[in-house]
């Protein structure tokens, strides 16, 4: 094998760098570049040509008079804009599933795929907002969990499990089929059945409760017709609380739907009168009764009538509390 030489190594090298270079949406110089690299320009020029080779058919490789050096002219579009870095970063801070040194490392991360231009304006404005960020009270990092069991739910593999349930410090073991993993409301959920329970639904367990799993080799079946699809659950679930499924009528007073649409994404308007907007949907009820009590005066549940009565009673004992 023959050896290279260090005149061939510095080559590979400088033309790599370059390459990463063009890749982060930076400007290439050749008098910067040959400085650096202590060679001519007519070195860097070559490279730039072998370059352009390279690019040929898939980006443009070309030289800018205004900036007065070398730049892909779409090396932006495999980054994510600043636009889409501020954005993410909201939605990352605002959800509060992690720990404050795990949001600190992805956001780093997260920042690093912006172009290097807008890199520290970004930094210094999420720096603000993670400085009083708020974790879990958990506290517990959950990204070996949360992938290892995604891995379960994809090879329909069984898992088992200790898992600490909030009305009792002391773990219980669980057996169960991991079909999805879902987030909501701070947390996230393994949706799971039980192999000897009919459950119409799967239950949700909180991944920061799971305090020891082992996923086992024996695998489970599901037809495909039945395997859980997460879009239409949560069309369904408020709050991750499940309960029976039950198409409920109720009456909208408000002044705009439009938020309950967001929140019953499956509700369709079924009428009109002097008092409001009727609709109806297909829910969970345990959880859609929390979130229907929330709302004060602006829903009147109609049907089905054991649930309005269900929602009056506990509209009554609410009100002992007060009086």
């Amino acid at each position: 094998m023959r050896k290279i030489s260090r005149s061939e190594a510095g080559n590979k090298q400088r033309i790599l760098y370059i390459f990463d270079k063009l890749l982060e949406g930076q400007l290439i110089r050749k008098s910067e570049m040959a400085t650096k690299f202590q060679v001519s320009e007519k070195a860097i020029q070559r490279d730039i040509r072998d370059l352009r080779i390279y690019f040929d058919g898939v980006r443009k490789l070309k030289y800018s008079r205004s900036k007065k050096g070398f730049e892909l002219t779409d090396a932006h579009q495999k980054q994510l804009s600043k636009e889409e870095i501020i954005a993410v970063s909201k939605i990352l801070l605002e959800s509060r599933a992690f720990p404050k040194n795990d949001v600190d490392a992805v956001l780093k991360k997260l920042i690093l795929l912006c172009h290097p231009d807008f890199q520290s304006p970004i930094d210094k404005f999420i720096r603000n907002e993670l400085h009083h960020y708020k974790q879990p009270r958990h506290g517990r990092s959950i990204f070996t969990k949360l992938w290892d069991l995604q891995q379960a739910v994809q090879n329909r593999q069984v898992v088992t499990m200790s898992y600490r349930r909030e009305s009792d410090p002391r773990p219980v073991e669980r057996i169960i089929n991991p079909v999805g993993i879902m987030f909501a409301e701070y947390y996230f959920y393994l949706m799971a059945y039980l192999p000897d329970k009919d459950f119409d639904s799967p239950i949700p367990y909180r991944l920061d409760r799971i305090e020891k799993y082992s996923i086992n080799q024996e695998h489970f079946y599901i037809k495909d017709a039945e395997r859980f699809q997460e879009g239409i659950f949560r069309e369904r679930v408020q709050f991750m609380h499940t309960g029976k499924l039950q198409r409920i009528k109720f009456r909208f007073r408000g002044k705009s739907p439009e938020a309950i649409y967001d929140r019953l994404p499956n509700m369709r308007e079924i009428g009109r009168d002097l008092e409001g907007i009727v609709f109806e949907a297909d829910v969970y009820e345990q959880g859609v009764k929390m979130w229907l009590l929330s709302q004060g005066t602006r829903i009147e549940v109609l049907e089905p009538a054991h649930f309005r009565l269900e929602i009056q009673d506990t509209i009554k004992e609410m009100l002992d509390l007060y009086s």
